[in-house]
């Protein structure tokens, strides 16, 4: 292998264009924290719920068996390294023997493990989401949805609900919502 050619130390990289998808996308959960400014109440401690990591401000302790389980597991030798990308089969039957039911049986196969909600949301819109489509939101809901679609080239189109229909399916927002590209 040829070696790169040797540049001055002092000579400044310049900037570095950021790609298209990066550009077409907004965090509006980031972009509505990153400018709050609220009055301090000096009378109370301020809980911080954060955004992502809960455990950051100690907000969720990890129960004392759930850390016996992780050394012994560490002790063990057998999971110091990395997981399939897709979670261990054991955990993945683990799972699948919680959440089966009889009408809807599931096995390990069926089941994929995330690295939290973000990472489930991209493995899945980025599994059936293609550049140009356009895609349903529940409206509310949760804004990173949106996110992940600007990033994939996709179109949200948003479905309302309202607190009436929390228990059961839009479908007239739905059959409403303009799908057409």
């Amino acid at each position: 292998m040829e070696r790169p050619p040797e540049t001055d130390a002092a000579q400044p990289w310049g900037k570095i264009k950021p790609s298209s998808a990066a550009m077409r996308i907004t965090n509006p959960i980031r972009d509505i924290v990153d400018k709050l400014k609220l009055p301090q109440n000096p009378t109370k401690t301020p809980l911080s719920l954060s955004i992502g990591d809960p455990t950051v401000f100690g907000n969720l302790v990890v129960p004392p068996e759930i850390e016996r389980a992780l050394v012994q597991n560490i002790n063990s030798h057998n999971y110091n390294g990395y997981t399939l990308s897709h979670g261990y089969p054991s955990a993945k039957q683990t799972i699948a023997s919680k959440y089966s039911l009889p009408e809807a049986p599931l096995t390990a196969d069926d089941v994929i493990i995330a690295s939290g909600c973000s990472g489930a949301l991209e493995i899945a819109i980025g599994a059936l989401v293609n550049e140009g489509d356009n895609v349903l939101i529940p409206a509310p809901g949760f804004s990173l949805y949106q996110t992940i679609c600007a990033f994939r080239g996709a179109e949200s189109r948003f479905v309302y609900v309202s607190k009436s229909q929390t228990q059961k399916f839009p479908t007239r927002s739905l059959l409403s919502a303009d799908t057409t590209n």
